[in-house]
């Protein structure tokens, strides 16, 4: 395997990873895209040192690239962190797939609002889209109704809520969760005003019939208190009525039970990693 290592240059600054297997299989390349708090090594490895979702895609012959925010991780920080919004991690990747051509764009949680604009923007260059517990387009998310002295104690990241939202499934490898926690990085304001639409910030698809041509995949646990099969369902729904090619995988339909927020840590992640490679494999057979 190839690695190399890379950034965006200004005014994004963004690490990128760009791991080549010994024998590409695959056309398209994957880009992971991390959620809030995290970065990319979430992708890459668990936090009890199991195999991460990036070196299963490796061995199947996708090439990878994993990315930091700007502002975060790898990245280092940013002047004005709290006021970076989605719009500037979207033309962030924008510029990476710019560079890198036609790919299959992974996101979770606060990234899933990034990943449709993305492809709105460069619907050319974005293949598919695979979602995990993604968050809503402004379009159909209700107004978020919180004052900023509340926001600002969610910026805390408090062992008890990082129990409760991202480490509570019956997956998650409970015995590794010091090693997880210190892991997670700070939001920025701006972002976590817009995941939970205060002012209706959240970002919105202006052109949604840029996105016909891409596939969509949202995959969504059975044990993720703020993404239920109704709420994830929603986005498919919404995205379908707009005739967009999207499936939505609850995965307990699939026999897998027990997931969370956090899949890709999680004891059965590669069980998981195996129902996107087969999802991803029909785009070359359709």
């Amino acid at each position: 395997m190839e690695e190399k290592i890379f950034f965006i240059p200004k005014p994004y600054k963004m690490f990128v990873k760009c791991q080549t297997p010994d024998k590409i299989k695959f056309k398209y390349p994957l880009i992971f895209v991390h959620g809030g708090c995290h970065i990319g090594k979430e992708y890459e490895m668990t936090p009890d040192g199991r195999q991460g979702w990036t070196n299963y895609f490796l061995k199947k012959g996708f090439k990878a690239y994993i990315l930091d925010w700007p502002g975060v991780g790898r990245s280092h920080t940013q002047k004005n962190f709290d006021k970076i919004g989605g719009m500037f991690v979207v033309n962030a990747l924008i510029k990476l797939i710019t560079k890198i051509g036609p790919c299959i764009l992974f996101t979770h949680s606060m990234s899933g609002a990034y990943g449709w604009i993305v492809g709105e923007k460069i619907p050319q260059k974005v293949k598919a889209i695979v979602a995990i517990a993604p968050a809503r387009p402004g379009n159909i998310q209700p107004e978020g109704k919180f004052n900023i002295s509340f926001l600002k104690n969610l910026m805390k990241l408090k062992k008890e809520d990082v129990k409760r939202f991202w480490a509570n499934s019956d997956q998650f490898p409970k015995e590794a969760f010091k090693q997880y926690y210190s892991s997670l990085v700070p939001y920025s304001l701006q972002q976590l005003k817009e995941v939970l639409n205060i002012k209706k910030c959240q970002l919105k698809i202006k052109n949604i019939a840029n996105l016909k041509k891409i596939k969509i995949l949202i995959v969504t646990g059975d044990q993720d208190p703020r993404h239920s099969k109704e709420i994830d369902g929603a986005i498919g729904s919404y995205f379908r009525k707009n005739r967009l090619s999207c499936d939505f995988y609850w995965l307990p339909d699939f026999g897998i039970k027990g997931n969370g927020h956090i899949m890709m840590l999680e004891k059965n992640n590669i069980k998981i990693a195996k129902l996107i490679k087969d999802w991803i494999y029909q785009l070359s057979t359709n």
